[in-house]
């Protein structure tokens, strides 16, 4: 049974810095911990324990790509029949925001695994300024098709995990402000995903109560 967890919160600016809003920056260590732990004890069915001498076994960072999608990996050595932890990035992040997080859960013995969203990281088609502009001018038009899009690659990316590392197929997913949109879509799109946990995100993508205007949807046929 899948486990979604999306708890928004209020925020006056949601401009993301490393992945979290400017209004959580104090917090940003809390929220890591919170959110991160949230979805380790919810794949703790899945999670063989980590013994004493795993603990002080070195990790390994890995970097490819699934098809042309960018992919930062950091992992025990062994990742044959570990469960894997999909985080994501917030709105104009990148993978390696999240190298934190994904060190944090490589230490309790997942696979974590994270990949830059379309039109961020390495697949920016502009600048980050010129991204966040032309966003927030229209959400509808400019916005949405990021979440769907890069929602409808999680299936590859799982694909990509199972078959070069050998993961469980069990996957959790998570992430902050966008990557929690995304997360929460995602589940829907793949059965594989048992757990979400996305923090300062919804799965309503109008946004109510928002300072961001949704923007106007596209003219109809006349």
């Amino acid at each position: 049974r899948r486990n979604q967890s999306a708890l928004p919160l209020p925020c006056e600016n949601q401009t993301p810095l490393h992945g979290f809003p400017k209004c959580c920056r104090g917090n940003s260590a809390r929220l890591r911990w919170l959110f991160g732990t949230m979805l380790l004890v919810a794949m703790g069915l899945c999670l063989t324990p980590v013994t004493a001498q795993e603990k002080a076994i070195e990790l390994q960072t890995i970097r490819s790509k699934a098809g042309e999608i960018p992919l930062l990996v950091i992992a025990p050595k062994e990742t044959k029949g570990r469960p894997l932890v999909i985080w994501l990035t917030g709105f104009s992040g990148q993978k390696e925001s999240v190298e934190g997080q994904l060190r944090e859960f490589a230490k309790k013995g997942f696979v974590a695994l994270s990949f830059d969203p379309c039109q961020h990281g390495e697949r920016r088609i502009e600048p980050n300024e010129e991204l966040v502009k032309r966003v927030r001018g229209n959400i509808r038009r400019h916005f949405w098709p990021i979440l769907a899009k890069t929602a409808e690659e999680t299936p590859q990316v799982i694909d990509w995990a199972i078959k070069t590392l050998g993961v469980r197929r069990e996957v959790g997913i998570g992430g902050i402000s966008m990557g929690g949109d995304i997360s929460v879509a995602a589940a829907g799109v793949d059965k594989r995903i048992i757990v979400v946990s996305a923090c300062v995100a919804t799965p309503d993508w109008m946004r109510p109560g928002s300072f961001e205007p949704p923007g106007e949807p596209d003219a109809g046929p006349a």
